[in-house]
């Protein structure tokens, strides 16, 4: 047994060490581990992230190299990937939970800047309202693979930060509607909401979308629950919280969001931040 046990870590150290064949060409040029702590003194990431898609920039940061899928058993296998790249200087985009409410356009990239790339909801290239967004973490972070040999796999760390922000509505007093009482005789739309964001945090969004997140409706209780999540917004942003005409479309109740963080401050740096409003017609 004692044989087994040293035989095992010897392979193991064999494999993140170097590359048994001496073609070294078809090694694996880095490791990278995923690190996400959010708002505590623990590594978190497996908790929070099921998926990592990788996109991979070259050396000018305009054209994209590859795309690379981590699934959930690697991550929790290996805690991060290995890269098999060519030797060389790669800017790296890694994005967490890229599921049904993620698209990313990176297409027609024509300068220098790879932050220009941008995601959003899939309906936001439809003209259409967005229920919500895929809870998203995300990386950028360059790195450089040397000429291989023996010796040559380079070991990072890339640490996530969250892109989302966790929305939770509540509407107490709302009538149900005349023609069907088990709707709401209101809709909730959020208004002024970042259509959305680039692969560089730094690049700011200049458009602005609407949200017409799903909920649950209490007819007894007159009560609506709506959780959802946005992308990241700064404190100051324009966000009103609308109650409209479910036939007329009209507004009927409007609340701006930074209106209501005043009155109810939320410290708008944690990385799992949760924005619960409670409204009351």
């Amino acid at each position: 047994m004692k044989y087994i046990k040293k035989i095992s870590i010897l392979l193991f150290l064999v494999l993140v060490a170097g590359c048994i064949s001496e073609d070294y060409d078809d090694c694996d040029g880095a490791f990278v581990y995923f690190s996400y702590f959010g708002d505590e003194d623990k590594q978190i990431f497996p908790e929070k992230v099921g998926k990592v898609v990788l996109y991979v920039f070259d050396e000018n940061d305009r054209q994209s190299v590859k795309t690379i899928i981590v699934a959930q058993n690697e991550i929790k296998r290996n805690h991060g990937t290995t890269l098999n790249l060519e030797p060389g200087s790669y800017q790296i985009v890694y994005m967490g939970n890229v599921y049904d409410n993620t698209e990313i356009k990176i297409d027609n990239i024509d300068s220098k800047n790879w932050g220009i790339a941008y995601f959003s909801h899939p309906n936001y290239f439809l003209n259409q309202e967005i229920p919500t967004n895929d809870s998203l973490y995300m990386a950028a972070k360059r790195i450089t693979i040397p000429e291989r040999d023996k010796y040559a796999m380079v070991r990072d760390t890339v640490d996530f930060v969250s892109a989302h922000i966790k929305m939770e509505v509540y509407v107490t007093g709302l009538q149900p509607a005349e023609t069907k009482a088990t709707q709401p005789s209101k809709d909730l739309i959020l208004r002024n909401v970042l259509a959305y964001a680039h692969f560089d945090a730094n690049t700011i969004c200049s458009e602005l979308c609407s949200y017409r997140p799903t909920y649950n409706y209490e007819a007894e209780s007159t009560r609506l629950v709506s959780k959802f999540n946005i992308l990241r917004h700064r404190y100051d942003s324009q966000i009103n919280i609308n109650l409209e005409d479910s036939e007329t479309g009209d507004e009927f109740y409007r609340l701006p969001l930074v209106e209501y963080l005043e009155k109810y401050p939320v410290d708008m740096n944690l990385q799992e931040l949760k924005i619960q409003v409670h409204i009351d017609i």
